[in-house]
């Protein structure tokens, strides 16, 4: 089963609104899936660009607020996001947006911590991999804390369980 989430956009809605929107949907996803023929136990979350920022926020929320077991969401993959908003705030684009410091800090995946189990949550070596690209320039240090990195042009696949037939 694929569920393909629409939300409003800013300027129309603020951030907050837009986050809550999209956790909202995979909340009802969970509840519902099984009437639609899916597994709410096997929850996996992908997104470009936009997006891309959704799946790192859906990593970095707290599901239990939501009703959502953790053990639901298998992982995701965000592919070209926002995962810093301060560069967006500081740019002509922001009279439109409206993002305030607050906005930043709140939304920017790259300064949440990840909600999901941690000890299953992996970056799988995903800076490793992007320093090995000689496009990237030298070697970057790639801190633990930081578990979306800012020199990426994508960003880690998580995953939150082992994948079937592996120990």
């Amino acid at each position: 089963m694929v569920v393909v989430v629409n939300y409003a956009l800013i300027p129309e809605v603020d951030m907050a609104e837009l986050v809550r929107q999209c956790r909202a949907s995979v909340a009802w996803t969970h509840k519902n899936a099984a009437d639609h023929g899916g597994d709410p136990e096997r929850i996996y979350i992908t997104g470009h660009s936009a997006g891309g920022h959704v799946t790192a926020m859906m990593m970095a929320t707290d599901w239990d607020e939501w009703d959502v077991p953790k053990s639901s969401i298998k992982g995701g993959f965000a592919i070209s996001g926002l995962y810093d908003l301060e560069p967006i705030r500081l740019n002509y684009m922001n009279p439109t947006l409206g993002f305030t410091e607050a906005t930043v800090r709140d939304y920017s995946p790259m300064h949440l911590d990840p909600q999901l189990p941690s000890a299953a949550l992996r970056r799988r070596n995903f800076c490793a991999t992007i320093r090995s690209y000689p496009m990237y320039g030298a070697p970057r240090a790639c801190p633990a804390k930081n578990w979306l990195s800012r020199t990426s042009i994508t960003s880690p696949c998580w995953r939150t369980s082992r994948p079937r037939g592996t120990s």
